[in-house]
């Protein structure tokens, strides 16, 4: 499976400082090595369950691979993962960059151990409440589901952005991180986004499975330390 849209959370330390010209600096995690739960539909799986919960490995060949950290360069940050009118997820480009980016990762992001960080510049007002108001990061990105013997592996991360969000997938230790809005779904919903791959059955399934965790709430992310 190619393209899958996910998203991943870490709270953001409170090491914060300000510039003459009224930004700040945060130092942050923004993603992490270990496990992450998802939903056969939300993955698009075939011949699967769309309701079962699947669990997705992320390793540290994927997490520090160069062209993964190099997609993370500079990327663009956000309040929450934008959307359109619709309410679907859509992708920070040159052509919404105004309307959405509220600052950026200063370079390339940097490897700590098992998670990966660097510095946030955030330079508006709004921005800098939420992270004064104890939001956490999450990542927005794409990446491919790998099958090995029955366990499913991320592969081939893309970022497209970092966003401000309540509550993050990767834990405590990436506070300004992913988003839980796999299993678990962020507090705002959102519902899958239908990539060009997906096929109508696949999509369905995904937005059966929105409705279903929507509706019980399945807690599944995990803490800093990967339980």
């Amino acid at each position: 499976l190619t393209g899958i849209q996910l998203a991943d959370r870490i709270s953001v330390p409170t090491q914060r400082t300000m510039t003459d010209a009224g930004q700040m600096h945060v130092p942050c995690k923004f993603a992490r090595t270990g496990s992450q739960l998802y939903t056969a539909g939300q993955l698009g799986l075939p011949n699967v369950d769309a309701s079962k919960v699947v669990t997705v490995l992320r390793d540290e060949a994927t997490v520090f691979d160069s062209a993964s950290m190099e997609s993370f360069r500079s990327a663009p940050v956000t309040i929450g993962h934008p959307k359109d009118a619709d309410g679907k997820p859509i992708a920070v480009t040159a052509e919404n960059a105004k309307e959405l980016q509220v600052g950026m990762l200063e370079g390339m992001p940097t490897r700590d151990e098992d998670t990966l960080g660097g510095t946030l510049i955030l330079t508006t007002d709004e921005a800098i409440k939420a992270i004064e108001d104890d939001q956490e990061l999450s990542a927005g990105y794409v990446c491919d589901i790998e099958e090995i013997d029955g366990k499913y592996y991320q592969r081939n991360i893309r970022a497209n952005h970092i966003a401000i969000v309540n509550k993050g997938r990767a834990g405590s230790s990436c506070r300004i991180s992913d988003e839980a809005d796999a299993v678990r779904l962020a507090d705002d919903h959102p519902e899958p986004m239908r990539w060009d791959f997906m096929n109508d059955e696949a999509y369905e399934n995904a937005m059966k499975c929105w409705h279903l965790v929507e509706a019980n709430e399945y807690a599944g992310s995990t803490d800093a330390n990967g339980k």
